[in-house]
C-alpha cells in the first residue's frame, strides 16, 4: 500500500486486524511490517489460527428479512474495503464473484443484486457519523443472509470452489 495509506491509519487511529489460517504465510513478518508503519495490528482470533470458520448460507431469492438478519450477523465487525467502497461484509463485497461462479456452474440459481445502499462510497463520504450511521443499520443485502441455518463449526479446509459451499442452489 502507498504510504498515503498508513498516513490515513495513523492519523485517524485505525487499526487492521487479521485472521490467522492455517496456510502458509508468515504472520510474525506481516505483523512487524505493519508495526513498523506505525499502525496498530491484533488478531481476529487465537494465535494458532482458526480451526473453524462459521457459515451463512447465502439464498439469492433474498426471502429472509433485512432487520433480522443484520441484528443476528456475526459479521457486523467484518467491514470489508473494495475499490473505494466499504461494504459490511465479505458476501456483499464479493457478490460480483459469486454472481460469476453461479453463472458458470450453470446452476440457474438467479444472482445477488447490489442495491446502492449495501455500500458507501468513500469518495463521496463527507463525515465519519455517515461511516458510523451506514455500519449501524442494515442494508438491502442482508435479505440473502439465511441466519437460521448457519452453522458456527466447519471444520476449516481448502475451497473446492464448489458454489454450493456458500449459496443454496
Amino acid at each position: 500500500m502507498p504510504d498515503t495509506f498508513w498516513k490515513v491509519l495513523r492519523e485517524n487511529k485505525i487499526a487492521i486486524k487479521y485472521t490467522r489460517y492455517p496456510i502458509k504465510f508468515d504472520y510474525e513478518k506481516m505483523v512487524e511490517y505493519i508495526k513498523q508503519k506505525g499502525v496498530y495490528v491484533f488478531t481476529a482470533g487465537p494465535k494458532d489460527g482458526i480451526k473453524y470458520f462459521r457459515k451463512i448460507p447465502l439464498n439469492v431469492k433474498g426471502t429472509f428479512g433485512m432487520n433480522h438478519s443484520f441484528l443476528q450477523c456475526p459479521y457486523t465487525n467484518c467491514t470489508q474495503l473494495r475499490d473505494g467502497k466499504l461494504y459490511h461484509c465479505p458476501p456483499a463485497a464479493f457478490s460480483d464473484l459469486l454472481n460469476r461462479k453461479m453463472k458458470e456452474t450453470d446452476e440457474g440459481a438467479g444472482e445477488f443484486l447490489l442495491a446502492k445502499e449495501d455500500y458507501l462510497n468513500l469518495s463521496e463520504t463527507k463525515t465519519r457519523e455517515e461511516v458510523f450511521d451506514f455500519l449501524s443499520n442494515p442494508v438491502p443485502f442482508c435479505q440473502y443472509c439465511d441466519m437460521e441455518n448457519r452453522n458456527e463449526m466447519v471444520p476449516w479446509q481448502t475451497s473446492k470452489r464448489d458454489i454450493r459451499e456458500w449459496v443454496d442452489v
